[in-house]
């Protein structure tokens, strides 16, 4: 058992402490508490009934009488509640949304010169819906250094399978008692402010990206929502690009580590995306023409892609997900950057952030504009090349928009730049669909999978003579808008 692992054992100033705790969960019939980011929840401990009252990892709680919420004490409370919503509370009766039932044992760790405390919990969320098991570790450091967590973490990966947990208790019960899955989330911008030096760029940058992917790992492992493998997918890239262009100003052996582990992560993913697009956008078009048996095919790739969606889920089930996670985030609280940067590379840390961006930039505009020169005589193989350095410029754009005082310029720039990667995408897309044509021909013996396929491969072929016109198109909108960034002034853009 984890919970008596060596790192555990090892450290423990206690035996541990063993509670059953049973916490209702509270809220309006529309959910009014849970929209706001607010949880209220009334736990029994023994004898005692505590409500609780907890947004944004903060937590205000009282005693009171029973397993009932006192909805009295809310108001004058000194609680972050908006008086709409306090109206709202008033109105409409709240009622349990979900329980959990769970088995915890505390221990107290002394590790590494931190003091952690680990709560080992296994239990059952029960909605009127269903029940839902669920066992999880949560480590709270007490005192010393947060990348100690970090530490046991990767200790216990060596024992069993271990990830971040992402969705948490919350989260779980109110997707089980409303049947509302997660949804798939988009990058945030990275918190970053005028003023800032490339160190605090770096670690600001590099969570963001962090935050992007684990949000969208629940929605993969589910599998129900293409988007949620799509988007983990753009954060690798994100976080590719990053790791990159940062490695470049100051060469970081972790920064060549953790790239290559986010490859992985990508192209164990990938199948799973390719089959999500081939169903849900490549066959839509020929299918309309008739004449073959589509049905045939989309089921042989329903099941290519249910099989692809097994190995997703068997990755991010893989210690290998985990260590690489754990790594990611002690790499960034230790902001271990800073230990394997030569003298230069310090020199870099202290600049202000918007040097390095009108270098990373500049460069990255100029490189794009050189392989598009001749566009219309460029070869597949050429404009592929074009599409991996537009998204690198795409994303660095993003990561230094809060940079940027010229805001209404830069998102101009952003939107022509994400049309033209788009015309290349469609353009790419007869590339990318053909392994997948050829791996349903070798499967398949029927004669009308075959046509239909046959059928898709001469659509791609005619779209992607008429997207010739729509790319140039786009490409000269494109190249006419300077490098929007005040941080880049006097930098050409030709």
């Amino acid at each position: 058992m984890l919970q008596d692992a060596p790192a555990i054992a090892q450290s423990a100033r206690n035996r541990g402490i063993v509670r059953r705790l049973e916490t209702i969960y509270y809220d309006t019939a529309d959910h009014a508490l849970f929209a706001t980011g607010l949880s209220l929840r009334v736990q029994r401990q023994g004898q005692r009934c505590i409500q609780a009252v907890r947004q944004d990892g903060q937590v205000w709680s009282r005693l009171v009488s029973g397993p009932g919420p006192d909805l009295a004490a809310l108001d004058g409370a000194g609680l972050p509640l908006p008086a709409a919503l306090l109206e709202r509370l008033s109105a409409r009766p709240v009622t349990a949304v979900f329980e959990t039932r769970l088995r915890r044992r505390l221990r107290r760790l002394a590790f590494s010169g931190a003091l952690v405390e680990a709560a080992f919990d296994e239990g059952l969320i029960e909605a009127p819906s269903g029940q839902e098991a669920f066992a999880a570790i949560r480590l709270d450091l007490q005192s010393g250094d947060p990348a100690v967590l970090y530490e046991i973490g990767m200790r216990l990966l060596e024992l069993a399978p271990l990830r971040p947990d992402t969705a948490g208790t919350m989260r779980r019960g109110y997707a089980l008692a409303s049947g509302v899955r997660p949804r798939a989330e988009k990058a945030v911008p990275a918190r970053i402010a005028e003023g800032f030096v490339v160190d605090e760029l770096v670690g600001a940058v590099l969570a963001a990206c962090q935050t992007h992917l684990l949000g969208n790992q629940v929605v993969a492992l589910e599998g129900s929502r293409a988007e949620g493998v799509h988007q983990m997918r753009v954060a690798l890239r994100r976080l590719r690009t990053a790791l990159s262009l940062l490695g470049r100003e100051m060469p970081s052996p972790t920064m060549d580590s953790l790239a290559g582990e986010a490859r992985w992560l990508a192209d164990r993913l990938g199948p799973a995306r390719g089959w999500d697009v081939f169903l849900a956008a490549t066959l839509s078009g020929p299918e309309r023409l008739g004449g073959a048996d589509f049905a045939g095919l989309r089921a042989a790739a329903a099941a290519r892609r249910e099989a692809a969606y097994a190995e997703v889920r068997e990755t991010i089930g893989d210690a290998r997900y985990g260590r690489f996670q754990m790594l990611l985030s002690q790499w960034i609280v230790r902001r271990g950057w800073r230990n394997e940067v030569d003298r230069e590379g310090l020199a870099v840390l202290a600049e202000p952030a918007t040097a390095l961006a009108a270098r990373v930039l500049s460069r990255l505009h100029r490189r794009a504009l050189k392989q598009g020169r001749r566009f219309k005589r460029l070869s597949a193989e050429e404009r592929h090349g074009l599409r991996i350095t537009l998204k690198k410029l795409r994303y660095a754009v993003e990561f230094f928009l809060p940079l940027c005082q010229e805001a209404a310029s830069a998102r101009r720039f952003l939107v022509r730049l994400a049309a033209l990667q788009d015309a290349l995408g469609l353009d790419h897309d007869a590339a990318t669909t053909q392994p997948l044509l050829d791996a349903l021909a070798q499967e398949s013996a029927v004669l009308g999978v075959h046509r239909a396929i046959g059928v898709v491969a001469g659509w791609q072929g005619g779209q992607s003579l008429a997207t010739a016109e729509l790319l140039a198109e786009r490409w000269e909108r494109f190249r006419s808008l300077p490098l929007p960034f005040a941080a880049s002034e006097g930098l050409t853009s030709r």
